[in-house]
């Protein structure tokens, strides 16, 4: 082995202005600001030039500026240089957050009964804070529903894994509850690793996704997202072992 409530929030908004407009209640005007000086310092050409200096920055770090990282330390140093230059006063506030990032190739292969090498971003990737690992193991379906339109448990309680052998690799389906449950589950029930194929109760849900286990994932081992197809053939695969 990605704000509907801030939508919302707009809707009703407009709603209750547009309300208040038809029943004769008086809406005051927004208070008229001036900013063409505004508009005439920014230009496509002082755009571009921020936008290539942030693209050096990410060059010059192997093309990552995600926090927690030297390339976004840089950004914010760029950006609070370019602040101090217009006459601003700048502060950096630091604060703490669960950073995830994927430093190299992951790999899965069928072991049994014949040697399958699967390719990762088209039949499988790694989740979203998943743990890191290494793992060999009978793969194992949990509570699986293949039907079309299935409405898939799979995972969601710790009886699902009544009988699971400890040391194997969970095979669970998509669907009702949240990845992380699922994979907490499964090393609950002593699983060295995981992968969570999608539902396939819909067309629209058998291919890959880019999920997420959340900032407080704890299960401890690799989590891997696979293709509904693919679920299913191991499903079907009297004895499969997985690395």
């Amino acid at each position: 082995m990605s704000t509907p409530y801030r939508q919302h929030l707009l809707y009703a908004s407009l709603a209750g202005l547009l309300a208040a407009s038809a029943a004769g209640i008086p809406v005051l005007a927004a208070v008229s600001v001036d900013t063409s000086a505004l508009r005439e310092a920014v230009t496509v050409e002082g755009v571009r030039a921020h936008q290539q200096a942030l693209q050096d920055i990410a060059d010059a770090n192997g093309g990552i500026r995600l926090a927690g990282t030297s390339g976004y330390d840089d950004s914010a140093d760029y950006v609070a240089g370019q602040m101090h230059i217009a006459g601003y006063d700048v502060t950096v506030q630091e604060f703490d957050f669960v950073s995830f990032e994927q430093l190299g190739p992951s790999t899965l292969e069928q072991t049994a009964p014949s040697a399958v090498v699967y390719l990762e971003d088209t039949d499988y990737n790694l989740m979203s804070q998943s743990d890191a690992g290494d793992v060999t193991g009978l793969v194992t379906a949990v509570d699986f529903d293949l039907a079309l339109g299935n409405a898939s448990t799979s995972g969601c309680e710790a009886a699902d894994f009544g009988g699971f052998p400890a040391g194997g690799i969970a095979l669970i389906q998509r669907g009702a509850c949240t990845f992380r449950l699922k994979a907490e589950n499964a090393a609950a029930a002593g699983a060295v690793g995981a992968i969570i194929f999608n539902q396939g109760n819909t067309d629209e849900r058998k291919g890959l996704i880019n999920g997420t286990l959340s900032s407080d994932y704890s299960g401890g081992i690799p989590v891997f997202f696979a293709t509904f197809d693919r679920g299913a053939e191991w499903i079907d695969t009297p004895v499969s072992s997985c690395t």
